[in-house]
């Protein structure tokens, strides 16, 4: 029994949420803006089917946002948006299954960005889809019961999607086929789900690889005991390609040539046709292609960030200039999301950010 003479009211509760909610809708709001008129002042002349120059190279990163306190931040990117999303602050709940929504917000091709006023969900996993505007996310959805939601619009509405019942709330990879619109593929504990309809329906089967990447040609690449496979059937079949890493790879990123992955040692090159070689040295927790060309993300000795860019026809890696409020934040993860008009970027630890990189064109 509640004693309502000793405290708040649940309605007072509920109060106190609904302006918490407000202020974290502006402070979004604000943000987003001040970003987004940094980058379309270079992006709105351009073409949104416009492919960036090769070798892929950032012309400039600037801060989204700030002061996200811990490490719940996701990002994704569909064709011609892309989508970001943190965890609010923590606040008193007005029950103990109360479930807070990530705040959630997608920039499109211009630089140009909204705020998605409906609460989603907490976000575990999200990815968008390269070939089309789709996107789908996997987490917790109202009061805290697993939920998954769709979007058919790059990010700017959700609706309540489906899971597969055979993986966990979360996979442990979750991927687009870049090659075949609508192509969903979720792995988790040696179970694969596949979905060709953008998560609306699956048919799940048994593997024994691990999926890491998919390349530009849906070709799908796959780590197991040491070993790199490849699979042209979305993970029902798999052919070994040539020795991996001895353990899992942290992140991985696919081309025609090779298969970059990252590991706490550095980030590594794996060609088709030859010995792997180290590129950069220190961990690496983000590996985000677009074609032939990659985005990395990782972090130094002291654990500050770095970011860059490598090219399947220039066989190293190019370092980003980053902001002086982005290369002193300590960081011990990241994501990175990429399309034809940029990167969107999250650099998480205690204290995470999330910025945007423009590509030259």
């Amino acid at each position: 029994m509640i004693d309502e003479t000793d405290g708040p009211s649940a309605s007072s509760w509920l109060f106190v949420f609904n302006v918490f909610f407000a202020m974290v809708v502006l402070t979004l709001v604000a943000a987003l803006a001040s970003g987004a008129n940094v980058q379309s002042g270079s992006n709105s002349a351009n073409d949104p089917a416009a492919l960036p120059a090769v070798p892929l190279t950032i012309s400039a990163t600037t801060l989204l946002q700030d002061a996200i306190a811990g490490r719940e931040v996701h990002v994704a990117s569909t064709r011609n948006t892309l989508i970001v999303s943190f965890a609010g602050a923590p606040i008193w709940q007005t029950s103990p299954r109360a479930c807070l929504a990530d705040v959630v917000g997608f920039l499109d091709w211009r630089g140009q960005a909204t705020w998605v006023g409906g609460r989603v969900g907490h976000v575990g996993a999200i990815v968008g889809d390269p070939a089309s505007t789709h996107a789908y996310f996997t987490g917790l959805g109202a009061y805290c019961e697993p939920g998954e939601y769709s979007s058919a619009d790059g990010g700017q509405t959700w609706t309540d999607g489906s899971r597969p019942s055979a993986l966990a709330t979360t996979p442990s990879w979750l991927a687009f086929d870049p090659f075949a619109p609508g192509r969903l593929l979720a792995y988790s504990g040696g179970s694969m789900a596949s979905s060709n309809d953008w998560g609306e329906s699956w048919v799940v089967s048994r593997t024994g690889v691990n999926p890491v990447a998919f390349d530009s040609t849906g070709r799908l690449v796959g780590w197991a005991s040491a070993g790199l496979f490849e699979s042209v059937d979305q993970g029902v079949t798999w052919q070994r390609t040539g020795i991996g890493p001895a353990d899992e790879p942290d992140a991985a990123g696919a081309t025609s040539g090779g298969t970059l992955i990252g590991a706490k040692s550095g980030l590594w090159w794996y060609p088709l046709d030859a010995a792997r070689s180290l590129l950069h040295a220190g961990p690496v927790y983000s590996i985000a292609t677009l074609g032939d060309e990659a985005v990395v993300l990782g972090s130094n000795v002291s654990g500050r960030p770095w970011l860059g860019t490598v090219s399947g026809t220039w066989p190293g890696i190019a370092m980003a200039s980053l902001p002086p409020e982005i290369a002193s934040l300590p960081i011990d993860g990241g994501d990175v999301a990429v399309n034809d008009s940029g990167a969107v970027v999250a650099f998480t630890g205690p204290r995470s950010l999330i910025a945007v990189a423009e590509f030259a064109h």
